[in-house]
């Protein structure tokens, strides 16, 4: 894995038009957003300042692949697999460092937020991260006497939720088929329980219906608060 500097093959970057060098941002799995430099050198395009960050976060290792998909306006959404081509659920709950540690920034160095252009497109991209920034520092400051485990909502989270690997193996039980999960002053669902692998769990049928009837929009923070072992309070921070 290239940890300084990740280069751009040129059979795909020579078939997108407009892109120059400067400030670009990656979408990573989970939602989040890391700014990076685009450097064109001789000819060749690399991702530089922000790439270590990227490969750091998401613990990348060599022998994984990385599907990158540009979206226009200078963004380009990746997701992660591992060596065995199989997509890695862990990334889909990594948030950027120097948005979760926002003290680890000293007074005298900008963020790599600061350096994203101050366009119209640039600045609603600022509202949003902000926004959900403020959802996510919210839920992680609930307090419980039970286990829980915050979730952001992506896109593809809104028909089935992947659970993280770490919280679900250390409190779900094996058998698990079913969860009722119940959102305070709101109702509760009955959801099934579907396990993909040892500690690998989703939230399959019904979980279409409790996204829809709550208004779970991407950049929502959830926090799954398992207070039985087939029921989970869910208490959502909107983004």
């Amino acid at each position: 894995m290239e940890r300084e500097a990740k280069g751009i093959p040129p059979a795909f970057w020579k078939n997108i038009n407009g892109l120059s060098s400067g400030n670009v941002s990656l979408l990573g799995p989970s939602g989040s957003i890391w700014p990076v430099n685009l450097a064109i050198k001789e000819g060749h395009m690399y991702f530089e300042n922000g790439w270590q960050e990227f490969v750091r976060d998401h613990s990348l290792k060599c022998g994984e692949i990385l599907l990158f998909r540009y979206d226009g306006n200078s963004r380009f959404t990746v997701l992660v697999f591992d060596a065995s081509a199989c997509e890695r659920k862990d990334c889909h709950s990594v948030r950027p460092c120097r948005e979760v540690v926002k003290s680890k920034t000293s007074k005298g160095a900008k963020s790599a937020r600061q350096t994203v252009p101050s366009s119209p497109d640039h600045r609603k991209q600022h509202a949003r991260i902000k926004e959900r920034d403020n959802a996510f520092e919210e839920a992680c400051s609930f307090n419980s006497n039970h286990p829980t485990v915050v979730v952001i909502m992506r896109e593809s989270y809104k028909k089935r939720m992947w659970l993280p690997r770490r919280f679900s193996k250390a409190y779900l039980p094996k058998n698990s088929t079913e969860m009722r999960l119940v959102v305070p002053k709101a109702g509760e669902w009955s959801i099934g329980v579907l396990q993909c692998g040892p500690g690998r769990f989703i939230l399959s049928s019904g979980w279409l219906k409790f996204s829809e009837s709550n208004g779970l929009k991407v950049g929502d923070s959830l926090v799954f608060e398992l207070v039985h072992e087939t029921e989970m309070h869910v208490h959502i921070f909107r983004a």
